[in-house]
C-alpha cells in the first residue's frame, strides 16, 4: 500500500531510526486507524469547516496581462465579527447578505 509506505517514511525519521520493524509498522497502522477513524466521524471536516467559518465571500479577479503571473488570482473577505461559539450556523454577517452553507 502506497500510503502505509509514505507513513513508514514519516515516522523513520534521524530521531527515530533505531524503530525495530515491529514497532514501526505498529505505528504507522495505529496513524492510519486513527486517520481513518477521524475521517469516518467527519472530524476533519467539521474541523476545518470551524476554522474557516470566517470566510464570508470569494471573488475570482482576473491579473493583469502584463503582470509576470498572468493568472486567476483569488482574493477572500473575512468578516471583523466573531464566530458563532455554538459553530451551528452561518455567522452574522453571512446570514444578513444571504450567504449559503456550503456542505
Amino acid at each position: 500500500c502506497l500510503q502505509l509506505f509514505s507513513v513508514f517514511g514519516g515516522i523513520l525519521t534521524k530521531w527515530r531510526n533505531r524503530l525495530s520493524t515491529e514497532n514501526l509498522t505498529r505505528l504507522a497502522e495505529l496513524k492510519l486507524y486513527v486517520h481513518e477513524e477521524h475521517v469516518r466521524d467527519d472530524a476533519i471536516k467539521k474541523r476545518l469547516k470551524h476554522k474557516h467559518a470566517n470566510v464570508i465571500e470569494e471573488k475570482s479577479v482576473r491579473g493583469d496581462a502584463s503582470s509576470c503571473s498572468g493568472g486567476e488570482v483569488t482574493v477572500a473577505e473575512t468578516s471583523d465579527q466573531q464566530e458563532d461559539p455554538a459553530g451551528d450556523g452561518p455567522s452574522p454577517t453571512a446570514r444578513s447578505q444571504g450567504i449559503q452553507e456550503v456542505a
